[in-house]
Formats: structure tokens, C-alpha cells, sequence
């Protein structure tokens, strides 16, 4: 066997899709699967296939267009994921996008893809992504599995409380170094799992308790 070595080529990158038209051309459980995501991150999703998995036809948060893909569904569109079973529409489908300048997403073909999709584990404002590069995607996926038995609940509800605290810390403490000493402090993991043993409150004084340690009379 022959071992051809290639360099990854990908820009890793968190898009914001948030109030943006994106496009899924397939009727499955793989773009039912790509629809939640999307619609998780704030997309105006628009599905497009004659046929549809009872998953995609009862979801109310997604406009569905139930008729053959045509090039005039890309009007408007941020990012289109192809997931159809017909390479050759996929390939069609990935064409007209990148004449449109339109981000596309092949399932399964990296090759006629813009962009991959990472594997990902996300617990409230905390995204973590693992990729490949295509190579192994698998591997991905089992790391994930990993990812998910590390990083519990607890981050969501952590970084809950930084987040409504975060404005209050730059509005309150103007020194810049002393602000990053501060955020420093807030990294501890510590500080994330005693939100399991000791609840949301005692957190937040501990916060507090810092602020005034780095800021004496804050």
C-alpha cells in the first residue's frame, strides 16, 4: 500500500449563523441531524426535498420545501449542506454554490465541501470541536464520546454566572491587568466543580471573593 502524505487544509473557525438563511438539500436523518444543529445556533433553516424522515417533517422551526432542489434555493443563502444520496445533485448542488460564492458542506465528500463540520460537544456557552480533517472521522466522533464524559453540566451552569457577571467585572474594574488577573482566577476548573458541591450562590461569592482580593475595597 502506497501512503500519500497531505497536509490538513483547514482554517479552523465558530461561524455565527445566527438569523442567517441556511439551506439543506435532503430529506434524511443525516439533514435532520444538520437541521438541529443549525436551528441550535440561531439559523432561519429552509430544507429542501420531494421526500421527508418523520424527524424533518415534524419539526415546526424549519421551513421545509418539499420539490426537487433547483439553483434558485440558493438565493439569499449563507451556507448550504448538501445531504443528499446522489452524488451527482451533490456535485450539482456544490457547483452552483461556489459560483454563487455560497459556503458548502458535502456529507461524507470533503472533497467538493468548503467546510467540514467538527465533532462536537457543547454544554451552554462552551463549544468544544474535534475534527480530523476529514482523515478519520470516527476518531472524531469517539473523542467527542470522550469530551462528553468531561465536561459536564456543571461548565453550562459555570459559565452562566461569569457571563452575567462578566459586564459587571469590566464595567466595575477599569484597571486592564487587574480585569485579567481576575479572569485568570475565574479559569479554575475548582471553580467549576465547586458549583456541584456547593451550589450556585456559594460560586458567586467566591467570585465576588476574588474580585475583592485582586481589587482591595472593590
Amino acid at each position: 500500500m502506497t501512503i500519500v502524505k497531505t497536509d490538513p487544509a483547514y482554517y479552523p473557525v465558530c461561524l455565527s449563523t445566527k438569523g442567517k438563511r441556511c439551506l439543506i438539500v435532503g430529506g434524511g436523518e443525516v439533514a435532520a441531524r444538520k437541521a438541529g444543529s443549525l436551528v441550535e445556533a440561531g439559523a432561519d433553516v429552509v430544507v429542501v426535498s420531494p421526500d421527508l424522515c418523520n424527524t424533518l417533517s415534524e419539526r415546526a422551526d424549519i421551513t421545509v420545501l418539499q420539490k426537487p432542489w433547483d439553483e434558485r434555493d440558493l438565493d439569499d443563502a449563507f451556507l448550504v449542506i448538501a445531504a443528499t444520496n446522489d452524488r451527482a445533485l451533490n456535485e450539482k448542488i456544490a457547483g452552483a454554490a461556489r459560483r454563487r460564492r455560497v459556503l458548502c458542506n458535502v456529507v461524507d465528500d470533503a472533497s467538493l465541501s468548503d467546510f467540514i463540520v467538527p465533532a462536537s460537544v457543547r454544554r451552554g456557552a462552551l463549544l468544544v470541536s474535534v475534527s480530523t480533517s476529514g482523515a478519520l472521522p470516527a476518531l472524531a466522533r469517539k473523542t467527542r464520546e470522550n469530551l462528553e464524559k468531561q465536561f459536564g453540566q456543571e461548565y453550562a451552569d459555570y459559565l452562566d454566572i461569569v457571563g452575567q457577571m462578566r459586564e459587571n467585572i469590566i464595567r466595575d474594574v477599569p484597571d486592564e491587568t487587574a480585569r485579567r488577573e481576575i479572569f485568570r482566577k475565574l479559569a479554575d476548573p475548582q471553580l467549576v466543580m465547586m458549583i456541584k458541591d456547593r451550589g450556585r450562590e456559594a460560586v458567586i461569592g467566591e467570585i465576588e471573593r476574588i474580585v475583592r482580593e485582586v481589587v482591595p475595597g472593590h
